[in-house]
């Protein structure tokens, strides 16, 4: 009998340890696990599509500024406000060149009203969420919108470390 295991039983051993891991520590309750394994396979499928459709963001830079328009728009926000959350100055986008530093605010952006879509699953209209004023630093009062209009991307970061932290996911805002 040979000592080397699969591939799938070393990825399955690996998953098992974090997993252990989260629910040392508090990040995973027992009963969550509880409740996911009794999930028909309809059902945890049905969880990861939904989940799928919205997290991950389209490669090309055309398709990204498609998906930012439309984020942008079910969130109310006008045309002048994109430009400062992209940090630009542009008319159509025809001819509009785009750099990594619009890229990563877009895709930071589309992240954070995802987020905050999730926080304000109970109302119709998950950009009030955005418009809310907050108490406590870094937006002192600000809603999150306007600390975003500041233009600068560390408060688009900070934003969305935000948002993870009150939704407990954790605190990272790599793009």
């Amino acid at each position: 009998m040979s000592d080397i295991i699969g591939a799938d039983a070393a990825k399955l051993a690996g998953l098992l340890v974090d997993l252990l891991q989260k629910v040392r520590s508090g990040k995973i309750k027992l009963e969550e696990i509880e409740w996911f394994s009794n999930l028909s396979s309809g059902a945890r499928e049905k969880l990861f599509r939904e989940h799928i459709t919205e997290v991950f963001l389209p490669q090309r830079p055309a398709e990204l500024l498609e998906k930012f328009y439309k984020v942008a728009g079910a969130n109310h926000l006008h045309p002048a406000a994109q430009k400062v959350i992209l940090a630009t100055q542009f008319g159509a986008h025809k001819g509009w060149k785009t750099n990594q530093d619009k890229l990563d605010r877009m895709a930071l952006f589309i992240r954070i009203c995802h987020l905050a879509r999730q926080i304000s699953s109970s109302t119709k209209d998950p950009s009030l969420w955005l418009r809310k004023p907050i108490s406590v630093p870094p937006f002192n009062g600000l809603s999150a919108l306007d600390f975003m209009l500041k233009g600068h991307y560390e408060n688009l970061a900070q934003t969305h470390d935000y948002l993870k932290i009150i939704l407990g996911i954790g605190r990272t805002s790599t793009v």
